[in-house]
Order: C-alpha cells, then structure tokens, then sequence
C-alpha cells in the first residue's frame, strides 16, 4: 500500500511512501519543480456522496479538466534542489509506528520536505491491518 507518491499533491510531495516486505520504506525526492504555490488552479471538494451519474460524471470531468491543467502547469517547470539532508535517500521502518515516530519527532521539525499532512496519522491508522511481515 502506498501513502503518498510523488504526484500526491498535484506532484508536489518529495515523498514517496509504502509498505514492502521490509517494512515501511520511505524515499526521499532530491529536486522539485519550480511552481509558485498561487499558480495552481484552486483544490476540488471530493465528489459529493449520493452523487447521481449525471453528478458523478460531471464531477469527473471537473477533475481531469483540472488535472490537465496541472500538467501544463509543471510539465516545463525546471527542477530545482530541494536541498535537505535526505535529498535522494531512503529510510525503511520496521514497522508502521516507527516510521510514524519518526515522521512526527524527526521530519516534520526539519520543515524542508512536502508531504500530507496527515502522513504520520494514515501509518498509525493502518499499523494493525498492515501486511509487513
């Protein structure tokens, strides 16, 4: 299972997150593209519950519409370095709550890497259904 990639956030996160057979391993982008956060076009709601068809594919019109527009956006952005010290590595976690600890007392205080806010919840959430053995 994956927890962020690096198109996660509109290509924006500089983590790429994921159970394997190892553990909970967790790489780390080296560069970023260039793209001021005021010129990506605004987030959309989720898609309504009960939506009907006609809503449903409204709505996901809406969303590939949207994320065309993301990739013109980035698609001749140069990337910069990000310039962290992970920039280009890679942590395994034996198991969820380790790399949840980790995220929470480690990463987050750098305030360097871009990644969902929620990261450190989602691991601990799945921390008793995880298949890493």
């Amino acid at each position: 299972m994956s927890y962020c990639r690096w198109s996660s956030m509109d290509y924006k996160c500089d983590l790429y997150v994921y159970e394997s057979s190892n553990g909970v391993e967790i790489h780390f982008a080296g560069s970023r593209r260039d793209v001021p956060e005021e010129d990506y076009p605004p987030l959309m709601d989720d898609p309504p519950e009960n939506a009907s068809e006609e809503e449903f594919k409204a709505y996901w019109t809406k969303w590939f519409e949207r994320h065309q527009m993301v990739m013109d956006l980035i698609k001749d952005k140069p990337l910069v370095p990000i310039g962290g010290p992970l920039d280009g590595e890679t942590r395994t976690f034996s198991d969820h709550d380790d790399a949840a600890d980790w995220i929470e007392g480690f990463l987050a205080p750098l305030g360097i890497y871009i990644y969902p806010d929620d990261l450190a919840a989602s691991l601990r959430a799945d921390r008793e259904t995880a298949d890493v053995s």
